[in-house]
């Protein structure tokens, strides 16, 4: 997989269950979504990507660099 922090290949394949943002919002909630796990150095703990950003319903607007 070519991620913003290089190639990867991933390990493994889970699924997240009751997945909670409230630093965004304290209500909204994710009842599961598939994540690939990667072993090896990588900058970030973390990376969503647009298909989870869509499911929580989070815009990036690129034309005023803001996230709603």
């Amino acid at each position: 997989m070519n991620i913003i922090a290089g190639v990867y290949t991933p390990d493994s394949l889970v699924w997240l269950r009751g997945i909670r943002f409230p630093e965004f919002d304290k209500s909204r909630y994710v009842e599961e979504h598939r994540a690939f796990l990667f072993e090896g150095d990588c900058t970030y703990d973390v990376i969503l990507g647009g298909d989870f950003l869509a499911k929580v319903g989070m815009n990036l607007r690129y034309d005023n660099g803001m996230i709603e």
